[in-house]
């Protein structure tokens, strides 16, 4: 049996290969943006609860002595991280009644941290459909691994919010730009000279599971922190929940990685891991790069899982558990060369480029026994192969 159901993650949300990609935000209803609304405002409040709690940590510090070297006319100040992020924080900690120093400083990773469920849902919906993306972005909203990073005053929550976007913009219209003023003055190209020769290092170390280890680039690949660190981090600090659905979505991947979603997510997440893994510096705070992608192949976890419970219900109800179900855009399966009797549920609003011509053989090779239309139009047909 052959379908096409609306919690098909095989499916793309819209047409990457097309040419009218910018139509996709003109076709979200307002259940969609309210829903993202909703997440970006519920993950914000999680964000800046007791925000500034806890005093400043040493990197920290660090964006607090830039922002008043700022305040002098001096921008080369802490050139390894982005000068965007600290004339936000320059502009929070002067002008936003925040409560505490602290707070004000963080309080701009916490608002793009809510923001990024926006480029995140955008980016899963130029590949798979918009409960996916909903779901992929509730990951991020709500994911505490997520959540952790994005309070702490440090580059990795811009640096996730404007990938994000980078990809999308990519996908949809092929171009991308990166922009920094500061990159034009000689003192950043001698301080980052310095700053990746190791020779602004201060300390060096990093104590893990009891032992403490190199934890500088020079150490790559086998003499610094160990290469298994991240794939422990996966292990035990993401939520037991959010890891079985991340291995499902992984294993749903690997089976089908001729669907561009899924060959998409899986190299993102293997071109992380693995060279993250043998650079001898590994921190934490990097994870939360590779966390959008946790998020996205756990929704693809869900959804599937969704999808093969919905077909073993029905197939139970109709006591046809001999059904095998099938997507028709799938490239490993042909509606015209199965053998035995076949059914296709072709939906019209489900129509792609992934699978218009396999849809065109089973009205052109099969008989239909069944039609739903609404306003006169068709939505629904039935074909059988016999």
């Amino acid at each position: 049996m052959a379908e096409n159901l609306k919690l098909d993650t095989s499916a793309p949300g819209i047409n990457v290969l097309g040419m009218d990609r910018l139509g996709l935000v003109a076709t979200l209803d307002w259940h969609v943006v309210g829903t993202l609304a909703l997440l970006v405002i519920l993950g914000f409040g999680l964000r800046v609860t007791q925000l500034g709690a806890i005093g400043f940590a040493e990197d920290e510090m660090n964006k607090l002595d830039a922002i008043h070297a700022y305040e002098r006319g001096d921008f080369s100040a802490n050139s390894e991280h982005p000068m965007v992020m600290k004339l936000l924080m320059w502009a929070s900690v002067d002008k936003v009644p925040a409560g505490s120093q602290e707070a004000a400083l963080r309080l701009p990773n916490a608002l793009i941290g809510a923001l990024t469920v926006i480029p995140l849902f955008l980016l899963m919906l130029a590949f798979f459909d918009r409960w996916t993306a909903l779901l992929a972005a509730a990951f991020w909203a709500f994911g505490i691994n997520a959540i952790t990073h994005n309070r702490i005053g440090k580059e990795d929550s811009l640096l996730v919010f404007f990938m994000l976007f980078a990809f999308f913009f990519f996908v949809i219209v092929g171009v991308f730009l990166l922009a920094s003023p500061a990159v034009l003055m000689p003192e950043v190209w001698q301080y980052m000279n310095a700053y990746m020769g190791e020779r602004l290092l201060t300390h060096s170390g990093y104590l893990f599971a009891g032992q403490l280890y190199k934890n500088n680039m020079s150490s790559s690949p086998f003499w610094g922190t160990p290469i298994y660190f991240y794939l422990l981090f996966l292990a035990i600090k993401v939520p037991i929940v959010t890891l079985i659905a991340f291995l499902t979505g992984l294993v749903i991947a690997v089976w089908r990685p001729r669907h561009l979603g899924h060959a998409f997510l899986l190299f993102m997440f293997l071109f992380w891991i693995v060279p993250y893994s043998l650079i001898g510096g590994k921190w934490l705070r990097y994870t939360l790069s590779v966390m959008p992608f946790v998020y996205m192949i756990a929704a693809v976890g869900v959804v599937g899982l969704i999808r093969w419970a919905t077909v073993r219900h029905y197939l139970a109800v109709f006591d046809r558990p001999d059904l095998n179900s099938q997507v028709i855009s799938s490239k490993e399966f042909d509606a015209t060369a199965a053998p035995g009797t076949v059914y296709v549920i072709a939906q019209r609003g489900r129509t792609y480029f992934e699978n218009r011509d396999e849809l065109e053989a089973v009205r052109a090779k099969f008989r239909k026994v069944h039609e739903v239309n609404i306003g006169g139009a068709s939505a629904v047909e039935v074909f059988i192969n016999q």
